[in-house]
């Protein structure tokens, strides 16, 4: 219940911002905390780490994409997700994306910064005539 109640709370202080457009000023220097205080937030995590993107694509500067990864039976709702991405992306300048998974699974959401938004990442069909490109993924 702790964790609904925290989530819920993050969840009503970020819907008002949700839709404003993510720039440099709007990132702090607050990045570790606030890495610490959803991991800390989350039930189930069995896999919490940051990556480099390489040249994907993404907005410039943020080279980083944040992956968690659940137990079986652990599930967030989208907008839940989509908070936290929020909450991350504005607090971590390097971070451009943050993906939720299943452990051991392809099963992934992924939520990154898009023209100064946060946007869920389209999907497509593997085998598709194009690649993804930055704001898409391949649907498992």
């Amino acid at each position: 219940m702790n964790q609904l109640l925290s989530i819920a709370l993050g969840l009503s202080l970020l819907m008002s911002s949700a839709n404003a457009p993510v720039t440099a000023a709007t990132s702090s220097a607050n990045c570790n905390q606030t890495l610490k205080s959803v991991r800390k937030s989350l039930s189930g995590v069995v896999g919490f780490k940051t990556n480099v993107l390489g040249n994907q694509g993404q907005p410039r500067g943020r080279t980083k994409a944040l992956d968690i990864s659940f137990r079986t039976g652990s599930n967030l709702p989208d907008a839940t997700q989509k908070a936290i991405a929020t909450r991350v992306i504005r607090s971590c300048s390097q971070i451009a994306a943050i993906s939720f998974g299943l452990y051991q699974s392809d099963a992934v959401n992924i939520y990154g910064l898009k023209n100064n938004q946060i946007i869920e990442f389209a999907c497509i069909e593997p085998g598709a005539a194009k690649k993804p490109v930055w704001g898409e993924r391949y649907c498992l």
